[in-house]
């Protein structure tokens, strides 16, 4: 870890929650039935496409578009709410650019990472979070979820603790 990092993890550390700090059924919920039962970041990923219905999920590049195969999802689908689409964007491999938000759905989420291993991705992250068109962002220090969902009247923001195998 180099020292931005370093700093940037003992700040997560800091404002992170469990579930007993969290005040959103939408957040509780995830956090029960996803992040805990989410021991890695590939884990994560298939228990939110298994745990929220997603009809799709695909990484987002500059050369192309991968689709993902849910595999290994310990959850099943117990939210009431579905999304469409997942969308997968990496700083890193995008040049620590901005994801194409045009091409984000309203019913969707996106999950960004990594956040905090340069100040360039953590400006992004930022930037990202506080669009007017994300409703709901949540910090696991690793990688940041967005959603983009209409009925989330309030815009809200969480920092949860995740500390992936």
């Amino acid at each position: 870890m180099n020292s931005f990092t370093t700093i940037e993890y003992l700040k997560y550390k800091l404002r992170a929650q469990d579930r007993h700090g969290v005040h959103s059924p939408f957040v509780y919920s995830f956090n029960e039935g996803v992040l805990n039962k989410s021991g890695s970041i590939d884990q994560l990923v298939n228990n939110i496409i298994a745990y929220y219905s997603v009809k799709s999920a695909h990484t987002i590049d500059i050369p192309s578009a991968n689709k993902l195969q849910p595999t290994g999802n310990t959850v099943s689908n117990k939210s009431a709410m579905g999304f469409d689409q997942l969308h997968i964007w990496d700083l890193t491999t995008n040049n620590n650019s901005a994801p194409p938000l045009h091409e984000i759905g309203s019913n969707d989420i996106l999950i960004v990472k990594p956040l905090y291993t340069i100040p360039m991705n953590k400006q992004q992250w930022d930037a990202l979070f506080n669009d007017d068109r994300v409703k709901l962002s949540i910090d696991l220090f690793h990688l940041g979820l967005l959603f983009f969902r209409e009925e989330f009247i309030v815009k809200q923001h969480f920092t949860l603790k995740f500390k992936p195998a």
